[in-house]
């Protein structure tokens, strides 16, 4: 496949207004951010289908996914706040919305309506992203404990002890909020607001890099950097992220 790489030379990036600048690398951020978490996400939940999956890793899997899922509601909601404050809290938003392309305006207009109303990751974020509440831990493990395998693993070895029990409790408390005593509603809601809102974030950012970069240079992108050729190693569907890993061959990694 093949990636452009534009270098960026500071007395370049010097004529941009500080604005203008700080929004550039601010995108760029999420962006990476966002990226990110959504791959890890949708790799933890992937080993669960891996073919020598057992019922145990599948089951380590899928809740390890909703940990990053967490943590990811929370980085979105973060970023439409910071957006907030550099996009449309000054003039810049308005003058830069002419240079972007029809489809980067179209996603920025959906995550307006998105977080301009009452929404799903509002109330993960709030409540669970980057938050411990023990309290509503203890309201709802009754009701996650009549889940399927609501156990726990402890691993031999350091690092390979999973408390699923503790995950369920959590997830149960998350779907709940977001479809009272209807778990798989709640999560089929959650992940669907997670995929959306993702890619439209991702192609706003995007869309602001290149209107920046070709505001800049005054060339179109595809005339900016040069072609490199790299051959990953896997496509997206190949890749896993196990809870369990092989022990390290050191005595001190091992529990007593």
């Amino acid at each position: 496949m093949k990636i452009r790489r534009i270098n960026l030379p500071p007395e370049e990036l010097r004529k941009l207004a500080a604005e203008e600048r700080s929004l550039f690398f601010l995108v760029g951020h999420i962006n990476n951010e966002v990226s990110s978490l959504y791959k890890t996400f949708s790799w933890c939940l992937a080993s669960a289908h891996e073919p020598c999956a057992t019922q145990i890793e599948e089951n380590a899997a899928n809740a390890q996914g909703m940990i990053y899922a967490r943590l990811l509601a929370g980085k979105l909601l973060e970023a439409w706040g910071a957006l907030e404050k550099s996009w449309f809290a000054s003039k810049l938003g308005q003058e830069m919305a002419k240079s972007l392309h029809p489809s980067a305006l179209a996603s920025l207009d959906k995550l307006k309506r998105y977080f301009g109303s009452k929404n799903l990751i509002f109330a993960v974020r709030n409540s669970f992203a980057f938050h411990y509440d023990a309290a509503v831990l203890e309201k709802t493990w009754e009701r996650a404990s009549q889940e399927q395998f609501f156990d726990l693993m402890i691993g031999i070895s350091r690092g390979n002890s999973f408390h699923q029990a503790a995950e369920l409790v959590v997830n149960v408390a998350v779907f709940n909020t977001i479809a009272p005593d209807d778990v798989q509603t709640g999560m089929a809601k959650f992940f669907k607001d997670l995929h959306v809102i993702v890619g439209h974030f991702q192609n706003y950012c995007d869309g602001v890099t290149r209107a920046v970069l070709e505001r800049l240079s005054g060339m179109n992108l595809d005339q900016l950097g040069s072609l490199s050729e790299i051959e990953p190693a896997r496509k997206p569907s190949e890749v896993f992220i196990p809870v369990f890993t092989k022990a390290e061959e050191d005595v001190d990694g091992e529990l007593p």
